[in-house]
């Protein structure tokens, strides 16, 4: 699915998949938030219905991945939330994302920016706890401290 990438200043899309088998959808991914009507709009397009959405994949932590996903539990609270394991503590809200943390460290570098870093920052924060119903194993992913990150 394509959806416009909100990030101030650029111009381009991002790409939460959609997995369809049989009649039931699994999400990966869920993009900035107040996109949920966007993500409904794409699965209709594809002549296939959004309440038949049964399971939501959060790759990491970033707000463009997981930014729907409380818009979309109030709508259809039976979806599953699969999350990997080095990623739970974020999502669920026990530890402060990694890019509050080096916004916060960095906040004071960012006057060259053309928008309101501070808007951004607690954007970033209002990331509400989420109810993940499955941790899976590591996945080598994309978080600081990962093998990707060294």
């Amino acid at each position: 699915m394509e959806l416009p990438n909100i990030t101030p200043g650029r111009n381009d899309s991002i790409y939460p998949t959609l997995i369809k088998k049989g009649q039931e959808l699994t999400l990966i991914d869920t993009g900035f938030p107040n996109q949920v009507d966007d993500i409904k709009s794409a699965i209709e397009k594809e002549n296939l219905d959004f309440t038949h959405l049964k399971t939501i994949i959060l790759t990491h932590h970033d707000i463009d991945h997981m930014g729907n996903v409380k818009a979309i539990l109030k709508l259809l609270p039976h979806i599953e939330l699969i999350v990997f394991e080095d990623e739970a503590d974020y999502i669920n809200g026990s530890k402060t994302p990694c890019k509050v943390e080096m916004l916060e460290k960095n906040f004071h570098k960012l006057n060259d920016v053309n928008y309101n870093q501070e808007i951004y920052l607690n954007s970033l924060k209002k990331i509400e706890d989420l109810p993940i119903e499955s941790v899976i194993c590591y996945h080598g992913g994309y978080f600081i401290g990962s093998p990707l990150d060294k």
